[in-house]
């Protein structure tokens, strides 16, 4: 009910312990470059959320054999840029996003998988980064020679929403 401090290299190896059937499966390398003392304050269950839908993603696109990184960093959020963030990136070397779906991945129900995707997870993910004071970016390339997406969260260190909700007198 409360935000908490949370080490975001714990969750992201908890979501690839939870994909790792389909990591072995497909024979990708997982390349995870991270500090383990980065922490954000947020919830722990949402943003498991979000990084699952953006890791099972990876997955699924990534071709036999490739490689999917993991890099968390410090930052700063592009819109106070005096304000320390972490920054998780999520990349790829598989089919790509074609140009023509790119401004509709985070649009509810929209889904090139068919039967096995609802449309709701980059929806979701958006979503709950942005409760949590931060940004989702995407890039992709479907070009034989470079194709691969690279989604990019942006967290404050310290969300100043969740702190003047907690100090409020009349917060639930």
């Amino acid at each position: 009910s409360s935000p908490v401090r949370i080490q975001i290299n714990e969750i992201i190896e908890d979501v690839l312990a939870l994909n790792n059937r389909a990591v072995v499966d497909k024979s990708l390398q997982i390349e995870k470059d991270w500090e383990s003392s980065l922490l954000v304050h947020g919830f722990p269950a949402q943003l498991r959320q979000v990084f699952s839908n953006l890791i099972r993603n990876a997955v699924e696109a990534s071709f036999h054999g490739g490689k999917v990184r993991i890099k968390i960093s410090g930052s700063k959020l592009r819109r106070r840029l005096e304000e320390s963030a972490v920054r998780v990136t999520i990349a790829d070397r598989g089919v790509g996003i074609p140009p023509e779906n790119i401004k509709r991945i985070f649009d509810v129900f929209f889904t090139t998988k068919d039967l096995k995707g609802s449309g709701i997870g980059l929806w979701l993910s958006s979503t709950i980064v942005h409760e949590h004071g931060g940004h989702l970016c995407v890039r992709s390339g479907t070009k034989p020679s470079r194709s691969g997406t690279c989604m990019s969260i942006v967290l404050p260190v310290r969300n100043s929403a969740f702190v003047r909700e907690q100090q409020s007198p009349h917060a639930r």
